[in-house]
């Protein structure tokens, strides 16, 4: 098998992985968006379980962050999430997609206990990386599953060393949804520490 993972620098390669992922990722889109919606409209339900997420964040945040240290937190926190989302493909995305639905609820109930202004300030500038990153994440898990579907399937038909053959494709896929996401969240995390909250205390 020649895997020539160069390719998917190409914008030729780029245009094509969102032609051909299309599906995966409006899937990702709609999970999401329904997640949110549905975090607004049991706010009341899911209150206390959240509260205690996001109480348990901020714990984990560091102490008199710098601009620095506190992007380098949130980079290797969202990073190791959306990896973990990735290889949840290897267990046929349900966990994956459990993780996107509690991401989703997250968002949707943040919006009930803020101000509208406060929401898209705390949210929109550094969430139009983090979110299509996280969207992309649930992706690359779908990618992961496909190909491990595949394998298994070719190893049923004893054909195994032809499908490794035909997987290229798919390989690059995963590692190029993984290089967005890479890219993504270091702005995210960036505008997150370093932007964001100058623009929240002008709003509170």
């Amino acid at each position: 098998m020649t895997l020539n993972i160069t390719e998917i620098f190409g914008k030729r390669y780029l245009k094509e992985y969102f032609s051909r992922n299309k599906v995966y990722i409006l899937i990702s889109v709609f999970i999401l968006i329904a997640s949110a919606v549905l975090g607004v409209i049991f706010s009341d339900i899911i209150k206390e379980f959240v509260i205690e997420i996001l109480e348990n964040i901020v714990l984990s945040m560091p102490e008199n962050p710098t601009v620095y240290n506190e992007a380098t937190f949130l980079f290797q926190n969202n990073i190791r999430a959306n990896i973990i989302i990735m290889l949840g493909g290897l267990f046929f995305s349900i966990f994956s997609i459990l993780a996107i639905i509690m991401n989703g609820l997250i968002i949707g109930f943040t919006y009930t206990i803020v101000t509208p202004l406060q929401f898209i300030v705390g949210i929109l500038p550094h969430g139009i990386f983090e979110l299509p990153a996280t969207v992309l994440s649930l992706v690359g898990a779908f990618l992961i599953t496909k190909l491990e579907i595949n394998l298994l399937d070719a190893l049923f038909k004893k054909q195994l060393k032809e499908e490794i053959g035909k997987s290229n494709e798919i390989i690059k896929d995963i590692v190029l949804t993984f290089i967005i996401i890479l890219i993504l969240l270091i702005i995210a995390a960036i505008i997150e520490a370093g932007v964001t909250p100058v623009l929240l205390s002008m709003v509170s």
